[in-house]
């Protein structure tokens, strides 16, 4: 090989390696911002899961009191139902006696009439 190849050879050598470089560089430099922005999900998710334990607590907060508050309404109706029991109990009771009371009557008056016919 005669030293003009050589020369050339070396040029081209150097021209491509000089690109590689420059794409190194700027490889280098994405790859930064790359970090950079990974950092900041990372923060902004790290945020994120504050939130979202944040909301939670809450969740849980305004279940338990729902929880609560269910309990109460249950409790109340069962007492609600309790009285309708009772009262509907007392009505049975008094509807039978009325019942009795009016036979009675009835018996009574049918004997008069029938005195009273014959």
């Amino acid at each position: 090989m005669d030293s003009e190849t050589v020369e050339e050879i070396k040029r081209h050598f150097n021209v491509v390696a000089e690109g590689l470089r420059s794409e190194t560089q700027g490889l280098r430099s994405e790859v930064g911002e790359l970090r950079s922005e990974v950092g900041e999900l990372r923060s902004e998710t790290q945020g994120l899961r504050s939130e979202v334990g944040e909301i939670r607590r809450h969740f849980n907060v305004v279940a338990e009191g729902l929880r609560s508050e269910m309990r109460t309404l249950a409790e109340g109706l069962e007492a609600t139902n309790g009285r309708i029991d009772g009262i509907l109990t007392r009505m049975a009771e008094e509807f039978r006696d009325m019942r009795a009371v009016i036979r009675l009557s009835f018996g009574e008056l049918d004997k008069r009439i029938r005195v009273l016919e014959s």
